[in-house]
């Protein structure tokens, strides 16, 4: 058949629109909703690595926690982040170059600390890679503050003397 007869024709022709119209949709709308989905996925990872931040970075402020030196607390925080993130599936992540954990002691005393939990990821999509994008890139940070009172002696005077008032 003589595409240039066909073509016309097609265009005069008002039956079936719809179903035409549907048909040459559908692909990008299938592509849009994957996209979506992707979206979705990794804005719900990026929920669950903000929380586990913000559980890190508590970690190292809980009140034994301030008894212990930055070292130790910075060990209880990277611990507390990789825990809660070892269970997520979809997820691109090494501990090694991807999580930044900072501790610093602060206030006149050295009574304070300061914990700032950094981290990069990537979600794995599932729509998008047909286009190239295989990833999506989530990274957040959370930050805590504590201070401990300082250690101050209190004396307690009794007077045990057998008096009248």
């Amino acid at each position: 058949m003589n595409l240039a007869r066909f073509i016309p024709k097609l265009r005069r022709n008002r039956r079936g629109n719809v179903a035409l119209i549907t048909a040459l949709l559908l692909v990008p709308m299938v592509f849009a909703i994957g996209f979506g989905i992707d979206y979705s996925r990794a804005m719900r990872l990026k929920t669950r690595l903000n929380a586990a931040a913000d559980a890190a970075a508590l970690a190292a402020v809980t009140a034994p926690m301030m008894q212990n030196n930055n070292t130790s607390a910075q060990t209880a925080a990277t611990n507390m982040f990789n825990a809660q993130v070892a269970e997520l599936s979809g997820l691109v992540f090494n501990s090694a170059t991807d999580l930044t954990v900072s501790v610093t002691t602060t206030g006149t005393l050295n009574t304070g600390r300061t914990v700032v939990v950094t981290y990069k990821a990537a979600s794995i999509n599932m729509f998008s890679g047909v286009f190239g994008a295989a990833t999506l890139p989530i990274n957040g940070s959370s930050q805590s503050d504590a201070t401990r009172a300082p250690y101050i002696n209190f004396y307690l005077l009794l007077d045990n003397s057998p008096s009248n008032f």
